[in-house]
């Protein structure tokens, strides 16, 4: 009896620590349960100056994870051929280990996980990407990174199942 209730007070303590690691985020775009703590924001314009990025980022000792919201300043097609524009052009660097296709929420999007192996000596590293087209102007791409070493698959699938676009 006193082992069950020691295994049901350390089980509770796990549930209470893991909750208390994600944090719920809500805005006018979308809302996601990310797995790190405080979430902090950064806008930047992309490289051509066509569209404005509003990035997302939470982290927690094992994973990196950001949702970016792109507005884009001309229409752009709302099918995968967009997705894959997206996808093509981020995951020309590593080597992507699965790539897919579908619709979320009614939306078209394209996955990859790649692995990215730096030339500069630092640890090799994983990125999940979904590139997700909301609207002729509007892309929203959920991304997690993390080392290699770690198993981020869990973290990932509650982090992508947990996204609600708006």
């Amino acid at each position: 009896m006193k082992l069950k209730s020691l295994m049901l007070i350390a089980a509770t303590f796990l549930l209470s620590v893991v909750s208390m690691a994600q944090t719920s985020y809500n805005n006018n775009y979308f809302g996601v349960t990310f797995s790190g703590g405080a979430v902090t924001t950064a806008t930047a314009p992309n490289d051509a100056r066509t569209s404005m990025n509003y990035d997302y980022i939470s982290e927690n000792s094992n994973v990196r994870q950001v949702v970016d919201v792109r507005l884009i300043d001309h229409d752009i097609n709302v099918d995968l051929s967009s997705s894959n524009f997206y996808a093509d052009q981020d995951n020309a660097r590593g080597v992507v280990v699965s790539r897919s296709t579908g619709t979320y929420q009614g939306h078209p999007f394209t996955y990859t996980f790649t692995k990215i192996t730096p030339t500069d000596g630092t640890a090799p590293y994983s990125v999940r990407r979904r590139y997700i087209i909301v609207g002729p102007r509007e892309t929203i791409w959920i991304m997690q990174t993390s080392l290699m070493t770690f198993d981020d698959q869990a973290l990932w699938e509650n982090f992508e199942n947990t996204l609600n676009i708006k």
